[in-house]
C-alpha cells in the first residue's frame, strides 16, 4: 500500500531531482527580489545587495498583471457554462412545458455561483496567497498552495519546502511538504501514539526549513500520494510516525496545490520567467556595481598640496568653510578621475540592457485607465499583451495556475452547497483564460445582431420574432448582473398590462362610461 512509505523517505528520494532546478531559481531569486527564495542557511540580512532594481520592479509588474487578468478583483475568475448536450435537452423540455427559456435562467444560476466563487476567494484568503505564488511562479517557476483544514487562509511554499513528482504527461503523483514544528506541538499531536520521553529523543532535523526554525525542532511532513483508483491518500507524519489514518481526496479536491509557471518536458518542475533573462539581469547587475562604485570614486574629494609651495598642507588641512588663508592657487588642486569616457561606454550598454529588460517585463505598456474601472476589454487586452510577450505562456498559466485553483474552489462551494437549484444531470463546463471574459463580449455580439436585424427586416418585423425576455436576460447575464434583480415577474408583467387597458378604457369611452359598466351587474340585482 502507498501509505506504508515513509514521507520522509520520500522527500529525501525525490529532493536529489529538485537540485538542478533549486540552484537555477537561487540565482534568479538573487539577480530579483533576493527574499522570494533566500539562499539555504542565510537569514535576512545575510542576503545579496542588489545594484540595480529593474529586476524586481520588473517582477512585481509581471505578478499585478498576470494577477489581474488571471484573477481579476471586480469580474468573475471563471466562466460556467452548460454543455451543448444539456442544453439541448433543458430547451426541449421548456418547449415542451410550454415555459420561457430554461437555459437563461440556469445560467442566472451558474452566474450566481461564480459571484459566490468570486466572493470566497476575496473572504478566504486566495487573493493574497495567490499574489505570493504569482510571484514565486515568476521568479522560480514552482510554488505550492496548501489549503490547510480549519486555517482561516492558504499558505504558499517555496520550492525549498517540498517535493514533486509528476508522470510525463504532467499528472501528479507524489507531494511531500515539509515543516518544522516543535517538541511541544507534536507532543499534542502525538500524545496517543508516542509517549513523551521518546519525543524528546528525536533527531532534530531542521534542514530546508530555513534558519528562523530552532534547533530543537522536528520535521512535520504532509503528503498526498496517488493510488491504484486514481485518488489521492492525504496524511501527515512526525519524524516517521504517522499522526492519522490517511484520507483519500479526489484530484480536485486535494488541498495541496503545486503549480508551475512554464513546465519543462518530461519534468516535475517547471522554469520561471525570469530565468529567461538571466544573462541581462547579470550583464545590468555587473555593469551597475561598476559604475555605482565608480561614481563613489569620483565622488571622493581629495586636495592635492605641492610640497615645494608657500601653502601648507596643515593649513589647507584645518581651514573651516569659506576662511581666509595666506598661499597661492597654483599649490592647490584636487584629484580627478579621468574615467568619463570609459563609463559612457558602460553607461550606454546599461541603458540598452534596460530598454530590453523593461519591455521584457512590460514596464513601458500600460492599457489600464488610472482612476475608472477597468473594463472586460482592457482585461483582454492586457491578457493578449501578456500572451504576445511570454511566449504562449499565458494560455498555459490559465491551464497549470488557474485551473486547479478554480476546480479546487468550485469543489469547495459543491460541498458547501453552494450549487442547489441546477439540475443533477447539468455539469457546468469551467472556462479559464481567455473564454472566461468571452461573456462580456456576448453583450456587443447581442447589439449587433439586434441592430443589423432591424435594418434588413425593420423594428416591427424584430418585435415580432425576437423572444424579448430570453433577449432581455441574456444582456443581463452578459454583463454579470442577475435579471432577476431587474426584471419584474410575470404577475406583476400582467397587472401592469391590466392597468394599462384599463387607462386606455377611460381615455377612450370617458369616466361616466366605465361607472356604468361597472354599475351593470348591481342593476341587474
Amino acid at each position: 500500500m502507498p501509505t506504508l512509505m515513509v514521507l520522509s523517505n520520500i522527500y529525501e528520494e525525490l529532493r536529489r531531482n529538485r537540485e538542478e532546478y533549486l540552484r537555477k531559481a537561487e540565482k534568479a531569486s538573487i539577480l530579483t527580489i533576493p527574499t522570494v527564495l533566500p539562499q539555504d542557511g542565510k537569514m535576512r540580512h545575510q542576503l545579496p545587495q542588489n545594484f540595480q532594481s529593474i529586476g524586481a520592479f520588473g517582477v512585481n509588474n509581471m505578478t499585478a498583471k498576470l494577477m489581474l487578468t488571471l484573477f481579476h478583483p471586480t469580474e468573475p475568475f471563471m466562466r460556467l457554462e452548460i454543455s451543448p448536450a444539456d442544453m439541448e435537452v433543458l430547451e426541449a423540455q421548456a418547449s415542451e412545458r410550454g415555459q420561457g427559456s430554461t437555459v437563461a435562467r440556469i445560467t442566472e444560476q451558474l452566474l450566481a455561483i461564480e459571484q459566490q466563487a468570486l466572493s470566497e476567494f476575496d473572504t478566504s484568503g486566495w487573493r493574497p496567497c495567490l499574489a505570493e505564488s504569482m510571484r514565486q511562479l515568476v521568479v522560480t517557476g514552482n510554488a505550492l498552495i496548501y489549503d490547510r483544514p480549519g486555517s482561516y487562509r492558504p499558505s504558499v511554499y517555496d520550492m525549498r519546502r517540498y517535493v514533486v513528482e509528476r508522470d510525463p504527461e504532467g499528472n501528479l503523483q507524489r507531494v511531500v511538504l515539509k515543516e518544522g514544528l516543535s517538541r511541544l506541538s507534536a507532543m499534542e499531536r502525538l500524545k496517543d501514539k508516542v509517549d513523551p520521553q521518546t519525543i524528546m529523543n528525536m533527531t532534530t532535523d531542521y534542514s530546508g526549513m530555513g534558519p528562523e526554525n530552532v534547533d530543537n525542532a522536528l520535521s512535520l511532513y504532509t503528503g498526498a500520494i496517488l493510488n491504484d483508483e486514481g485518488k489521492y491518500e492525504f496524511f501527515q507524519e512526525i519524524n516517521g510516525v504517522p499522526i492519522e489514518d490517511p484520507i483519500v481526496f479526489e484530484p480536485q479536491d486535494l488541498p495541496l496545490i503545486p503549480l508551475r509557471f512554464a513546465p519543462v518536458y518530461q519534468s516535475s518542475w517547471g522554469r520561471g520567467y525570469v530565468e529567461e533573462y538571466e544573462g541581462d539581469l547579470l550583464s545590468l547587475e555587473s555593469l551597475r556595481r561598476a559604475l555605482v562604485e565608480a561614481a563613489m570614486a569620483a565622488a571622493k574629494v581629495v586636495f592635492l598640496v605641492q610640497e615645494t609651495g608657500m601653502t601648507k598642507a596643515k593649513v589647507i588641512a584645518e581651514a573651516p568653510n569659506c576662511a581666509i588663508r595666506a598661499g597661492r592657487a597654483e599649490d592647490v588642486g584636487t584629484m580627478k578621475v579621468d574615467k568619463g569616457a570609459d563609463l559612457s561606454v558602460a553607461k550606454s550598454l546599461v541603458n540598452d540592457i534596460e530598454v530590453t529588460l523593461s519591455h521584457a517585463f512590460l514596464l513601458n505598456s500600460s492599457v489600464q485607465r488610472k482612476g475608472e474601472r477597468v473594463t472586460a476589454e482592457e482585461i483582454r487586452y492586457v491578457a493578449q499583451e501578456l500572451e504576445d510577450a511570454l511566449g504562449g505562456v499565458y494560455a498555459s498559466l490559465a491551464e497549470t495556475v488557474q485551473r486547479p485553483v478554480v476546480l479546487y474552489l468550485y469543489r469547495k462551494l459543491e460541498r458547501e452547497g453552494f450549487l442547489r437549484g441546477i439540475p443533477d444531470y447539468v455539469r457546468p463546463v469551467i472556462a479559464t483564460g481567455l473564454e472566461q471574459i468571452s461573456r462580456n463580449h456576448k453583450f456587443t455580439k447581442l447589439a449587433q445582431a439586434v441592430s443589423a436585424i432591424q435594418q434588413f427586416i425593420g423594428p416591427e418585423r424584430v418585435t415580432m420574432l425576437m423572444n424579448e425576455d430570453a433577449l432581455v436576460r441574456d444582456v443581463f447575464t452578459s454583463l454579470n448582473l442577475n435579471a432577476d434583480e431587474y426584471i419584474k415577474s410575470p404577475e406583476e408583467i400582467a397587472e401592469m398590462e391590466e392597468q394599462a387597458q384599463m387607462q386606455a378604457a377611460v381615455e377612450k369611452l370617458g369616466g361616466p362610461a366605465i361607472q356604468a359598466m361597472s354599475q351593470q351587474p348591481t342593476d341587474g340585482q
